[in-house]
């Protein structure tokens, strides 16, 4: 007969099964814990209100873009003081808010100060060498003071980083024609820049210019200056340049002097400042070649200027006219009116 065995046997073995497996499933669940922990997201190592300085962030940025287009819309309908302020809102949130930094140093140009919107210019440069908005700028207040080459330098590389960017076609295309004397490659980058975007009025108010002054086709100048105006019933340029072309034609039915009169009438009321420090005529020799502002303004009415010394009008007289007493005497003296102010897309309404 088998001897029975010890209980202690059974004993045993139930205790080493169960220390078994609370063994195993003491591994398994480290292993389990350790897979699900390297699958698992990381764990999130942001302050427990960091959801809320997040929703702060947001807001601000919220914030300094409102500010941003409105200060954007006062600078296009011609209300300085009001844009002035707002940018410099911005600034004092934000110092390197770069489109902020390009439209204050636009302003200052505009305005005649010329060292604190190159300061502007240099410092949004600094915060973004890629941003053509900016360095078109620059390259036109360079060329208002007569650093030429440092100015086309800009042009270029603002055409390098964005070779459609339409205001630097559209202002080195008066660049070229006005200081290089080339305005068949001024016409190529007009027509370039009204491919991209049909409606850029500066563009149509360039080509047109040239057209009239360079080409003599008036019967296209004349289309052009119409499809501006249906894009801006109050650009300056346009109507302007227009004026004269319908004196020169001789179908003046008295629209040449309500278009003339309304230009002048715009410049009064967008800024006495303006008409002093950036209506000078627009000629190869002066320095102060100002021009009033769109986005990126260089515009080619200055194409006017051969045309004017024909009609024996001297570039310093051109230069020297900078009141609206002035103006008003040199469209007299200079009845064809091919010596026209710098254009800028006013939108008054």
């Amino acid at each position: 007969m088998e001897k029975e065995k010890p209980s202690s046997h059974k004993a045993f073995c139930d205790c080493n099964l169960d220390a078994l497996y609370t063994d195993l499933m003491s591994t398994f669940g480290r292993v389990r814990s350790s897979h699900e922990s390297t699958n698992a997201p990381e764990p999130s190592t942001q302050h427990p209100d960091s959801s809320s300085e997040d929703a702060k962030r947001n807001a601000w940025k919220e914030d300094i873009e409102a500010l941003y287009k409105e200060a954007e819309s006062a600078h296009h309908i011609g209300d300085f003081e009001a844009a002035a302020h707002l940018y410099d809102a911005i600034l004092s949130r934000d110092p390197y808010h770069t489109r902020s930094l390009a439209g204050f140093a636009m302003l200052m140009r505009m305005r005649g100060h010329l060292e604190e919107a190159e300061a502007l210019y240099l410092q949004a440069i600094k915060i973004d060498s890629a941003f053509p908005d900016a360095l078109c700028g620059y390259g036109l207040l360079l060329r208002t003071i007569d650093r030429h080459e440092e100015a086309e330098d800009m042009y270029k590389r603002a055409l390098e980083l964005d070779p459609c960017h339409v205001n630097t076609l559209c202002s080195y295309g008066a660049f070229m024609h006005t200081l290089k004397n080339n305005p068949d490659e001024a016409e190529a980058m007009y027509l370039k820049a009204l491919k991209i975007d049909p409606h850029h009025v500066d563009s149509i108010c360039n080509y047109a210019a040239l057209k009239h002054v360079v080409r003599r086709d008036m019967e296209t100048a004349e289309v052009l200056y119409r499809m501006g105006l249906e894009e801006n019933p109050d650009h300056v340029g346009i109507l302007y340049n227009y004026s004269s072309l319908l004196e020169e034609m001789g179908n003046d039915d008295g629209r040449a002097e309500e278009m003339y009169e309304r230009a002048m009438e715009l410049i009064q009321l967008l800024s006495p400042g303006i008409v002093e420090s950036e209506s000078d005529y627009c000629t190869e020799s002066s320095v102060n070649d100002e021009e009033w502002d769109g986005e990126c303004d260089d515009y080619g009415t200055d194409e006017y200027d051969d045309e004017a010394q024909e009609d024996g009008v001297s570039q310093n007289e051109m230069a020297e006219e900078k009141t609206t007493p002035q103006l008003e005497s040199h469209k007299q003296s200079n009845p064809s009116g091919h010596v026209v102010d710098h254009s800028r897309e006013y939108a008054v309404a």
